[in-house]
């Protein structure tokens, strides 16, 4: 048995689409996952190792489908049948790389270069033909609600909004000055929520309404300014890894302590409360 306390959590997360209930497509270092039943457990999921020499990261599918992913080496590889295995991918030379991107339908996709000032569309995803527009902000993060309605978010509380996206026409402002906005989800027209780096949810139900039609609101539980210390306890067993307890409380910790292991009882504090359970040895 193993046990480990882990503090400000820094942890590992991949890239998923999932434009239908019956297929999803997940990016990792080893390839491509992908499953039309993506409740079925581990047996529906396939890899294809499309590039052994690279990992990747973002990608994004229309309903057609069509998928598109880019590697750490900026290429974007295409394919209308992702669960299909590595022959069903290819290189899309004409797509530029993305950080984030959206199909709000079969013939409209658009997607944004983090870092950048370009917003990408294509009326016309199998021909791989984009527009790339110039914006005054850098980028991180798009949603298209709509084929009528698409918003990009970046630096400074950048929000870039485009009611014809096609026609790459995007009106700028600003929705919070002092945080980098690094994604944005939109699931419906009336509902917006990005994020920042310091910890909030700004979210809105007329995202076209202007800056103060957008509120922020920390997500980790703590009042602003306050920060919150992250901690949590991880223990192995026989049964695997286990998230056995977490906290997060404004201030600075430690608020997980005293930890100890008797024979195959674990034992500690929670913020002053003795807490414990019994591993399988």
């Amino acid at each position: 048995m193993a046990i480990a306390l882990s503090t400000g959590l820094d942890l590992a997360t991949q890239a998923v689409s999932c434009p239908s209930t019956t297929l999803c497509v997940v990016s990792s270092p080893d390839g491509v996952a992908a499953s039309t039943d993506p409740t079925g457990g581990g047996r529906a999921w396939s890899i294809a190792q499309i590039d052994s020499d690279q990992a990747f990261g973002p990608v994004f599918c229309s309903t057609l489908p069509q998928c598109f992913i880019t590697d750490t080496a900026g290429t974007v590889f295409m394919s209308t049948r992702p669960a299909a295995g590595v022959g069903a991918w290819t290189v899309s030379p004409g797509t530029p790389e993305f950080t984030s991107g959206t199909c709000p339908t079969t013939t409209l996709c658009v997607a944004v270069d983090g870092g950048t000032d370009r917003v990408l569309t294509t009326t016309d995803p199998s021909a791989g033909a984009w527009t790339q527009t110039a914006v005054p902000d850098d980028l991180a993060g798009i949603a298209c609600p709509s084929a009528s309605l698409c918003l990009a978010v970046g630096v400074a509380g950048a929000l870039e909004i485009s009611t014809d996206p096609a026609s790459g026409v995007w009106t700028s402002t600003t929705i919070d000055h002092a945080s980098q906005l690094n994604a944005i989800a939109c699931p419906s027209i009336s509902l917006c929520v990005a994020v920042d780096s310091n910890g909030h949810a700004v979210t809105s139900t007329d995202p076209t309404g202007g800056p103060s039609a957008w509120t922020p609101a920390p997500v980790n539980g703590c009042a602003d300014p306050t920060r919150c210390s992250t901690e949590q306890i991880l223990a192995s067993d026989n049964t695997g890894v286990h998230t056995v307890d977490a906290s997060a409380f404004p201030g600075s910790g430690p608020f997980l302590t005293g930890l100890k292991l008797t024979g195959n009882l674990l034992s500690w504090s929670h913020a002053g409360t003795p807490r414990s359970v019994t591993l399988t040895p």
